[in-house]
């Protein structure tokens, strides 16, 4: 983890969800690292609410009916 990174990208269960590495790589180069601030997922953190689990960080969300592998 580099000093611009996102403090919750270590342990950030999105990651989770996705099958293909170079879709986590993509999310990590665009949300984690440097402007993380950005982030849907870190926003509803930081003010203390609950984070849905399909919520993405550019705020969309995954179908119901997705299954992480």
């Amino acid at each position: 983890m580099e000093k611009n990174d996102c403090p919750n990208l270590e342990k950030c269960p999105m990651f989770a969800l996705f099958r293909l590495q170079a879709t986590t790589e993509l999310f990590i180069r665009r949300y984690c690292n440097g402007d993380y601030e950005k982030c849907a997922r870190k926003k509803l953190k930081d003010s203390g609410k609950e984070v849905p689990e399909n919520l993405l960080p550019d705020g969309d969300t995954l179908p119901a009916h997705w299954s992480a592998p």
